[in-house]
């Protein structure tokens, strides 16, 4: 006799015997456990026939794996021409379940298009919805990123999460053009470094690391700057390590900076030189190519 998980194998296997519809109506009697696991199982199977129910997966991945659910989002957001392992990049069930199987799925998958359609913001609502009732913050702030209330998602990351690296690359994925936006959300995320000593640290950490402002127009972004408002009684752990890091990060960047704009100058003589010399013996030069 069949055990649960074999069945539920089974069924996946010979899709067009059990059909998914079917197979989903029949286990709603059982629990929505098991329409998990089975949708689960799909996805890794036939990503195809995963796409027509992906609006209860999310549901239920928002029920039962509300942690995995920021990367089940992403993972239905990738379009299908993107090469490779979309989940294994993003980490949606990356590890096996209860039973040992390998839940991660290949390629990417779930019906994304390059437009947004009607359905897709129903849909993502919708799980906006279930991200607040679970508390899934990370998967919150990812659609309203999506959705574009940047600066909701970057105010969420820090107050909910105090995602440093994760409001950085929300602000950083500021269209180009668009550089107010962009000073603006650097300005949040000072500010909410500004009252909080560990998100203050850890700001610090990743400008050191980054050699500059990570986002355009954010002259506020900078050890010197932040180091200059940071409220007297605040006191970020290991402080003066982290601001030594970063004046060696910056000399590195300076001499960085120097030996390529010495080896550019020697380029331009060598280039000059020739010129010169060319045009002395009277040869013409070759017309520049387009």
């Amino acid at each position: 006799e069949l055990g649960a998980h074999q069945a539920l194998e089974l069924a996946v296997e010979h899709i067009t015997t059990f059909e998914p519809e079917a197979v989903l109506q029949a286990l709603a009697s059982h629990g929505q456990h098991w329409q998990h696991s089975y949708l689960k199982l799909l996805l890794h199977s036939d990503r195809e026939a995963a796409s027509a129910h992906v609006a209860l997966h999310i549901s239920l991945t928002a029920q039962f794996e509300p942690h995995a659910l920021h990367a089940f989002l992403e993972l239905s957001s990738q379009t299908r021409s993107g090469p490779g392992r979309a989940a294994a990049r993003v980490g949606y069930d990356g590890g096996e379940d209860d039973e040992g199987h390998d839940d991660d799925c290949d390629g990417t998958i779930l019906g994304a298009s390059t437009g947004r359609e009607d359905g897709d913001i129903d849909r993502d609502n919708e799980a906006l919805a279930m991200c607040r009732t679970t508390g899934a913050w990370h998967a919150e702030a990812f659609l309203l990123q999506r959705q574009g209330h940047l600066k909701e998602s970057v105010q969420l990351l820090l107050r909910e999460l105090g995602d440093v690296e994760g409001a950085i690359r929300v602000a950083s994925a500021v269209p180009h053009g668009q550089d107010l936006l962009a000073g603006d959300l650097g300005e949040t995320i000072a500010g909410d470094a500004l009252r909080d000593a560990r998100m203050l640290s850890g700001l610090l950490a990743r400008l050191g690391s980054g050699g500059g402002p990570p986002i355009r127009g954010s002259p506020g972004l900078s050890p010197a700057s932040l180091l200059a408002r940071m409220p007297a009684r605040l006191e970020a752990p290991r402080l003066a390590a982290k601001l030594a890091q970063a004046l060696d990060d910056g000399q590195a960047n300076r001499d960085l900076h120097s030996i390529q704009l010495q080896r550019l100058k020697q380029a331009i003589s060598s280039v000059s030189l020739r010129t010169f010399a060319t045009q002395r013996r009277g040869r013409a030069m070759p017309a520049a190519q387009s």
